[in-house]
């Protein structure tokens, strides 16, 4: 609305300033006579018409100053009086009507086994940044020149809300059932962005780079059949996150965090958490510092071994 009144604004102001000058510029400065006049003491002033001349405004009422603000005082007919704007309530600006955004819209769609893909159509938040809520998972995002964002996220519970936030206001929500995630469990690894730290899972006894190491540099797909998968998404605050996911039949995979030693880390103390979510269930936040080592070390790695995927399903067992 701000947008829309300024403009208005402007306009009248310059449409006033063309009037305004078309007029000065009708009138013949040739054509004035300025007669000063010099009063004598406790006389009343009076205003002289100019001589052999027909004024072009005749006043149908005329105001006699008895205390002049000078004594000098020259008849102008030139510029007209200025047309009044009708009184609208709003302190002499127009309001402007503006168009109503369409109502936002969010669809969700199950991706087997355990993921949402997620559709956002919101006509009100074109290129904004987007907070995006999956249960205890929280990503940034940004949407397009329409408004539209599109990707796909893990179900985090069984019954799962996504919500979308724009400049903290809620823009759209929808919910959805995926009962199948009680067969899969979850690694959620959030580090800031820059530190180089990423989460490594080594499924039935691989190496490194073997057919069952799975990074972000190797994540797979959903629908992969030969077990887990990667997935990374921009976190807030500048940070990074990674979700790996596997069937709770799959065993035995190692995890651990590596590290690469750069200018940026070398000498310093990196940081990160881990959480697991284990059929469904949440567990506690885990939190990770790693002191880096010197950059002479540079391009080396430095790993932080984390407990086996497995390790947790068994303890989680042994409560019941």
């Amino acid at each position: 609305m701000r947008k829309f009144q300024k403009v208005t604004m402007v306009a009248g102001t310059f449409l006033l300033a063309a009037a305004t000058g078309h007029v000065m510029q009708s009138v013949n400065p040739e054509s004035l006579v300025v007669t000063p006049r010099i009063f004598a003491n406790n006389a009343s002033p009076t205003i002289a018409a100019r001589p052999n001349e027909t004024p072009r405004l005749q006043l149908s009422r005329m105001t006699v100053l008895h205390n002049p603000p000078t004594q000098h005082i020259a008849q102008d007919t030139g510029v007209g009086a200025i047309p009044q704007m009708p009184a609208n309530g709003t302190g002499g600006f127009v309001q402007s009507k503006t168009t109503s955004c369409k109502d936002a819209s969010l669809d969700l769609s199950l991706v087997p086994p355990g993921a949402l893909s997620v559709a956002l159509s919101a006509d009100c938040a074109r290129n904004t940044a987007l907070d995006i809520q999956d249960g205890s998972l929280k990503i940034a995002a940004h949407s397009d020149a329409e408004g539209n964002w599109q990707g796909l996220l893990p179900a985090m519970q069984v019954e799962n809300k996504i919500s979308v936030n724009a400049k903290g206001a809620m823009v759209a929500s929808a919910h959805l059932s995926t009962p199948e995630i009680t067969k899969l469990d979850r690694v959620i690894f959030s580090a800031q962005s820059g530190s180089e730290m990423h989460l490594n899972i080594y499924e039935k006894g691989a190496g490194f780079d073997g057919s069952g190491h799975i990074s972000v540099a190797t994540p797979r797909t959903p629908d992969t059949p030969l077990g887990g998968y990667m997935m990374r998404y921009d976190g807030p605050n500048d940070t990074q996150i990674e979700v790996y996911t596997a069937p709770t039949t799959l065993s035995p995979v190692r995890m651990q965090i590596e590290t690469e030693v750069t200018l940026a880390n070398c000498g310093k103390t990196v940081s990160g958490s881990v959480r697991r979510v284990l059929a469904g269930e949440d567990k506690p936040l885990n939190p990770i510092e790693i002191d880096m080592p010197s950059c002479e070390a540079l391009g080396q790695f430095v790993v932080f071994p984390l407990p086996n995927l497995q390790d947790g399903r068994s303890r989680k067992m042994t409560q019941k």
